[in-house]
């Protein structure tokens, strides 16, 4: 395992697993979940039905995609 150019560990599959090898990359414990608390949707801001689209040589590249943005929602 190489962090920031230096060689910091080496480790055969069978003996590690992923935490190890976040912590050899990084450098130090890392969490590999994401608690989110609840969902709290709002109400709905976008509504998409049954879009369909083609791409520049009109092959269909969407088919029947429906979709909803709720308020609150984000990226990230």
């Amino acid at each position: 395992m190489i962090r920031r150019g230096k060689v910091v560990g080496s480790r055969k599959p069978a003996e590690t697993n992923k935490d190890e090898l976040a912590e050899l990359m990084v450098g130090r414990a890392v969490s590999l979940r994401v608690d989110r608390g609840q969902s709290h949707p709002g109400e709905v801001m976008l509504e998409v039905v049954g879009l369909h689209a083609t791409d520049d040589r009109r092959h269909e590249i969407l088919q029947g995609v429906d979709l909803s943005v709720r308020s609150g929602e984000s990226s990230a």
